[in-house]
């Protein structure tokens, strides 16, 4: 499987972090730094097997990002 989680910050703060769960445990983690006052577009991938039951969540750990759908979208899809 493929995932892909892109956004953008918003402009107040100097850290982002953002972490895949997979199965409820931390899989993937991201910590970017900026300076204050900037947008910033980040991306998270992960390209992992999976068996049935299993399952994937994102989730922004620190700081603020946009959830409009014109700068941030998550997926995910079967490789085959």
């Amino acid at each position: 499987y493929h995932f892909h989680f892109k956004y953008l910050t918003t402009s107040g703060d100097t850290r982002n972090d953002c972490s895949f769960y997979k199965n409820g445990s931390v899989y993937v983690e991201q910590r970017n730094y900026k300076d204050s006052g900037n947008h910033e577009s980040y991306d998270v991938v992960a390209v992992d097997y999976f068996n049935a039951n299993d399952y994937i969540t994102c989730n922004v750990v620190y700081g603020d990002v946009y959830n409009f759908t014109t700068w941030s979208s998550w997926y995910g899809y079967l490789i085959g």
